[in-house]
């Protein structure tokens, strides 16, 4: 009987656990913020293949690059169901504060921040050439 309830009890666990989140990355483009226009402007792409990889639980976003890999720490989440997008508010694992912008649909992740020596607010966009979850 006792291992019946550990099994059952695994089961509804594994079932009410979410799969990690995967999104593969080939392009990035870079915007600065337009306060006067409200608007992002300056933008310029370039080839990058990056990963990003949210956890089971949706509290850590981990950020793979080419040269570095960094962590990221869910504060909040929001669905918005008029653009079938998500927003994260993270942190850094170096404590900056970013908006994960996740629109699976249109395949972009977004990055808003604001940059340290200006105070500007500028968006990285990435295009998102696969994702999945296992």
């Amino acid at each position: 009987m006792k291992k019946l309830l550990l099994i059952c009890g695994a089961i509804c666990c594994a079932a009410l656990s979410h799969a990690q989140a995967y999104f593969s990355t080939d392009k990035v483009t870079y915007c600065d913020w337009d306060n006067t226009n409200s608007e992002f402007i300056n933008c310029s792409s370039s080839p990058e293949s990056t990963l990003f990889k949210l956890n089971n639980d949706e509290t850590i976003f981990h950020h793979t690059t080419s040269d570095i890999s960094s962590d990221y720490y869910v504060q909040s989440k929001e669905y918005d169901k008029s653009t079938d997008t998500y927003s994260y508010k993270v942190k850094s694992d170096v404590g900056n504060e970013y908006t994960f912008i996740v629109d699976i649909k249109n395949e972009k992740f977004s990055v808003v921040g604001v940059n340290k020596n200006t105070g500007g607010v500028y968006l990285l966009r990435h295009h998102i050439k696969k994702a999945w979850a296992d």
